[in-house]
């Protein structure tokens, strides 16, 4: 178990650079990355697909009546980094994610950054703030870490 966890400011946004989805052609993993200047771009590795979408604003995944956790850009993409943890749905962005989410969870202390001046309103409810409080309980760490060394693997 690590000793201690340091928020600073990371925010949902810090993990869209690269999304990991389902190839709406083949299901396999395939890659969205989006960047602010170009539109979002899906790539699969095992298909080969490709494809350009203009992106909208970024939101936290949701199935908007789908079965499955969607892409944060509400394209309609199937999250490929999800599994079922304590009767609720673990998912993440990408491997970088997983990590973040690996040591908040991990940690024994858990600390908010508070920098001076005060942060700007876009700042203030970090990923570490939105995360739901089955993650955060620490009867659950053993069961969320399993589950994010699944997501891991994948």
């Amino acid at each position: 178990m690590s000793e201690r966890f340091r928020d600073r400011l990371v925010t949902a946004r810090s993990f869209t650079d690269e999304v990991l989805v389902h190839c709406p052609r083949c299901s396999g993993r395939a890659v969205l990355a989006a960047h602010a200047s170009s539109p979002c771009r899906l790539v699969c590795s095992e298909c080969g697909h490709t494809a350009d979408f203009a992106p909208t604003v970024v939101s936290w995944p949701g199935n908007q009546g789908r079965s499955e956790l969607c892409d944060p850009f509400d394209l309609g993409l199937r999250l490929h980094l999800q599994v079922p943890c304590c009767g609720e749905v673990l998912w993440a962005f990408n491997h970088a994610h997983v990590d973040f989410l690996e040591s908040y969870v991990d940690a024994s202390l858990r600390e908010r950054y508070l920098p001076e001046p005060p942060a700007p309103p876009a700042y203030r409810m970090t990923m570490a703030a939105k995360l739901p409080a089955w993650i955060k309980r620490a009867k659950n760490r053993d069961h969320v870490l399993r589950a994010l060394a699944r997501l891991r693997a994948r």
